[in-house]
C-alpha cells in the first residue's frame, strides 16, 4: 500500500513540474535580460533620489541591494569602519534597502515561480503585496531619515556589476530544483497519505504543510501552495494566507541562519542590534502585506 502511495506522488510531482519548470525556467531567463537592460537601471537612479531625499549619504550602498544583499552591507560597513556614517544611517539605510532588494528578488526569482505555480491572478496578488510591503517599510525609513539624519555627500564610489545575468539565471534556476522538486514530493506524499495535523489550532493538512514549507524556504513554500491548489485541495485565498504567515515565520530562520552572522561579521556587536531591527521591520512589512490581504479578501477582490 505505501509503495502504491509513492509511486502515485512520484507521478503527481512529474506531472506538475512538467507544467511549471518550462515556465519559470522562461520567467526567470526574460526577467534577468530584463533586469540586465540599461532602461531597468533608471529604477536605480530613483532609488538615490529617494535616499537624498531621506537625507542619507549612502545613497551609493542602498543601490547596491539591487545587485545583492551582501554587496550592499559590505559598503555600509566599509562607510561605517571609515566614519563616513554613523549607525543610524546603517540602520535607516539597510531599511530603505529593503525596496529595491524586495524589487531584485520579486522579478528574477519570485514572479516567474508565484505566476507559474499560483497562476496570474494569484500570483500578481502575492506579488503585489511583497512589494507594497516593502515599500511601506522603506517609507518609513525615508521618514526616520528626515527626521535623525543631516544629510550631506560622501566621496565614495563603488561598482556594481550585472554581467553574466543569464549564466546567474541557470545558477539561481538549479538552487530552485533543488528546494521545490523534493519540497512538492514530500508534499504529494503526505497529502497522500492523509496527513492531519493541527486541527485544534483549525489547520489542516495544506495550511500546515504550506506554513511548514514557507518557514523554511518562501520558493518552496510557493510551489507547495501550486501543488495544492491544482489538487483543488485549497482555495487561494487560504492559500495566499498561509505565504503571508509562512513569510512571517521565515523570517526568524533567515534571520538567525543567514542575517545575523553576516551582520555580525560586517559590524561586529553592532551587528546584533542592526539584524534585530531588521527583523522587526520585515515583520511589520508581513503584518502590513496581511492586513492588506484581508482587505483585499473581505472585498472581495481576492
Amino acid at each position: 500500500m505505501k509503495n502504491l502511495v509513492v509511486e502515485r506522488a512520484v507521478v503527481e510531482t512529474i506531472e506538475l513540474l512538467k507544467i511549471i519548470l518550462p515556465t519559470i525556467i522562461a520567467g526567470m531567463a526574460i526577467a534577468s535580460f530584463l533586469y540586465s537592460l540599461p532602461q531597468f537601471r533608471r529604477v536605480s537612479n530613483k532609488i538615490t533620489a529617494l535616499t537624498s531625499f531621506a537625507n542619507l549619504k549612502s545613497g551609493v550602498a542602498v543601490s547596491a541591494f539591487f545587485a545583492h544583499k551582501v554587496t550592499a552591507l559590505s559598503i555600509l560597513a566599509d562607510m561605517h569602519k571609515k566614519r563616513l556614517i554613523d549607525d543610524k544611517e546603517v540602520i535607516i539605510a539597510s531599511t530603505i534597502g529593503m525596496l529595491p532588494m524586495s524589487i531584485r528578488t520579486t522579478m528574477l526569482l519570485l514572479a516567474p515561480i508565484a505566476i507559474s505555480a499560483l497562476g496570474l491572478k494569484l500570483g500578481t496578488i502575492y506579488l503585489s503585496l511583497e512589494l507594497l510591503s516593502k515599500l511601506f517599510v522603506a517609507l518609513i525609513g525615508v521618514y526616520m531619515g528626515r527626521r535623525c539624519l543631516t544629510g550631506g555627500n560622501i566621496d565614495y564610489t563603488a561598482e556594481v556589476s550585472l554581467k553574466n545575468s543569464l549564466f546567474d539565471t541557470l545558477k539561481q534556476f538549479c538552487r530552485v530544483l533543488l528546494v521545490l522538486v523534493p519540497a512538492i514530493f514530500i508534499m504529494t506524499l503526505l497529502l497522500d497519505f492523509g496527513l492531519n495535523i493541527l486541527s485544534t489550532l483549525r489547520l489542516d493538512a495544506s495550511q500546515f504543510i504550506i506554513i511548514a514549507t514557507g518557514t523554511s524556504s518562501t520558493i518552496a513554500g510557493i510551489g507547495v501552495a501550486g501543488s495544492i491548489l491544482a489538487r483543488g485541495e485549497i482555495d487561494g485565498e487560504i492559500a495566499l494566507i498561509s505565504l503571508v504567515v509562512a513569510s512571517a515565520l521565515h523570517r526568524v530562520v533567515e534571520t538567525l541562519r543567514h542575517s545575523m552572522p553576516i551582520n555580525v561579521s560586517l559590524f561586529g556587536s553592532f551587528g546584533v542590534r542592526l539584524a534585530v531591527i531588521l527583523f522587526l521591520m520585515n515583520e511589520l512589512a508581513c503584518l502590513f502585506a496581511f492586513m492588506l490581504l484581508i482587505l483585499l479578501i473581505t472585498s472581495n477582490t481576492v
